[in-house]
């Protein structure tokens, strides 16, 4: 069997999609399956005869490029749906609508079949779209930072607060508002809004702001930290939720699909429209020990289900259950 992962263009900031199949593409490979990386160049021409050329048996779409599909073999090709935020999460004007017609329902609707990352993802796609269930699998990310158990003291005087990303659905605001009055320090990822500084500075809230930084650096944050925050409003899926719980931090997110699930027992989970069960969550993070390192052992419980092996042997059986070989 031979398999070509399609990637959208590099860029400077996008890793999560990469990370994930560069992870599943390298145990598949340690399986015996022979395995081909492609990554788009922007020449349409030039990729879709270099994607042909390479013969391979299956073509996976890993994710973001979904138009391609219309222009590869509808019975040889998978596509991976991560989520459909682009269009769940604002106005449907007439040019978003014929936008997600044209990236996400015509290319759905070509292939034989695709899988999602979560079932809020197919749930998504099964209420907008209007396919039939059986033609989307679920199948979970894995966990793709190098990140290892790395145990660390609890700074209970001025603990720190690790946040990922700053979309608004990520939720910075919802922890801005809760550590008021809190003596603690926000590590952020990402880039703030003018608003969100203008409140911290306001609040008196202590934090630091990095931006475009790689693999390494991020693991380096894990590390740093004492509790990573995950409250967002809505997600596809929710791998900084499995890369907290790897290196043996306390995870506070969302109580709703498909952090929930995700997390399983092993993070706090509150309503990330409440302020106040944010607020108090924290700090029982900080004032309850025992709590804190029961998390923190049901959280390394939980990601051996997101183990790459265990992963990618779903992938194998999907790719032999779904094609003809």
């Amino acid at each position: 069997m031979k398999i070509c992962y399609i990637f959208r263009s590099r860029r400077r900031m996008a890793h999560s999609i990469e990370n994930v199949f560069e992870t599943i593409a390298e145990q598949i490979q340690a399986k015996g399956v022979e395995v081909i990386l492609y990554y788009l160049t922007g020449n349409l021409m030039k990729d879709i005869l270099a994607i042909r050329k390479t013969m391979a048996d299956i073509f996976h779409i890993t994710g973001d490029i979904h138009w391609i599909a219309l222009f590869l073999p509808g019975k040889r090709t998978a596509m991976t749906i991560h989520d459909i935020g682009f269009y769940t999460n604002h106005k449907h004007t007439p040019k978003l609508i014929i936008k997600r017609y044209l990236y996400c329902d015509l290319p759905v609707y070509h292939l034989h079949k695709i899988t999602a990352v979560s079932r809020e993802t197919k749930s998504q796609l099964l209420k907008i779209i209007g396919i039939k269930p059986d033609k989307i699998e679920i199948i979970e990310n894995p966990v793709t930072q190098k990140v290892e158990f790395s145990p660390k003291t609890f700074n209970k005087s001025k603990p720190v607060i690790l946040q990922i990303g700053t979309g608004q659905h990520k939720n910075l605001i919802g922890l801005v508002e809760a550590v008021r009055g809190i003596n603690c320090r926000i590590e952020i990822v990402g880039n703030p809004s003018n608003e969100l500084l203008v409140k911290m500075d306001e609040y008196g809230i202590e934090y630091n702001i990095e931006t475009n930084i790689g693999n390494e650096r991020i693991c380096e944050k894990y590390r740093e930290c004492d509790i990573v925050y995950f409250a967002s409003t809505v997600e596809g899926f929710g791998l900084i939720i499995l890369e907290g719980q790897s290196i043996g931090r306390p995870v506070i997110t969302s109580n709703i699909s498909p952090m929930a699930e995700i997390a399983a027992d092993g993070a706090l989970l509150v309503n990330p429209a409440s302020v106040k069960e944010i607020r108090s969550g924290i700090i029982r993070l900080i004032d309850d020990s025992e709590y804190r390192e029961t998390l923190i052992e049901k959280g390394l419980v939980n990601v051996k289900r997101f183990q790459p092996a265990e992963i990618s042997k779903k992938y194998i059986e999907f790719y032999f259950n779904n094609f003809k070989l």
